[in-house]
């Protein structure tokens, strides 16, 4: 069991990196509480965090802060000898209807609504953002290199459309070392409500 207090790495577990939710450079500020057990098979993670908004305009409630709490279940396997299977379900919870732009008045593609009558009227969030993610990664040897078979997939439980996103690829080689290389092609679709913008995509 460990627990992280502070500014940190991002704790979830991301399949090849997958930034459908959180961009890679995504450094979460709060507590996070990780679990593990001995063999290695099963981990968990638990972790409250916010963001502090920039934004002269708070929201209905009077806060310029989003706290967002997430959960998350996975498990390693070894189905065949040479293989690797990695499971995680996730959910996360970024409060932001009603709410308005985290950052520099932009939205960065999430619906919003105008709130105000006239040229008074101000961009708020539509929807909240609570978020429910499936990952999985088969792994195997070909031409005695390790190739990677993934997918990630999310999905808004708070926006009935534009909700949705994934992303599916393979990987051959793994570049960690000196003189060790690899190729990967991967596709993402991720629609306009999926998840907060800003964490997705934070450049």
């Amino acid at each position: 069991t460990t627990m992280t207090a502070g500014k940190m790495v991002n704790p979830f577990y991301a399949v090849e990196k997958s930034y459908l939710i959180y961009d890679g450079d995504y450094r979460p500020e709060g507590v996070a509480v990780g679990w593990t057990d001995q063999s290695k098979m099963f981990f968990a993670l638990a972790n409250y965090t916010w963001i502090e908004s920039d934004s002269n305009t708070a929201g209905a409630d009077g806060d310029h802060s989003y706290g967002i709490p997430g959960v998350q279940l996975g498990v390693n396997l070894l189905p065949f000898e040479g293989t690797t299977l990695t499971a995680a379900l996730g959910y996360i919870d970024v409060p932001t209807e009603g709410r308005p732009s985290l950052y520099d008045n932009k939205f960065f593609g999430n619906s919003t609504v105008k709130v105000g009558a006239g040229d008074e009227a101000l961009p708020f969030y539509e929807h909240n953002y609570e978020v429910a993610n499936a990952s999985l990664a088969f792994g195997f040897s070909a031409f005695d290199m390790p190739f990677s078979i993934y997918g990630d997939y999310i999905e808004n439980q708070d926006a009935d459309d534009l909700n949705t996103g994934y992303m599916a690829g393979v990987r051959l080689g793994l570049a960690k070392k000196k003189g060790s290389w690899q190729v990967a092609y991967q596709y993402q679709e991720l629609e306009a409500d999926a998840t907060l913008g800003e964490m997705t995509d934070s450049d």
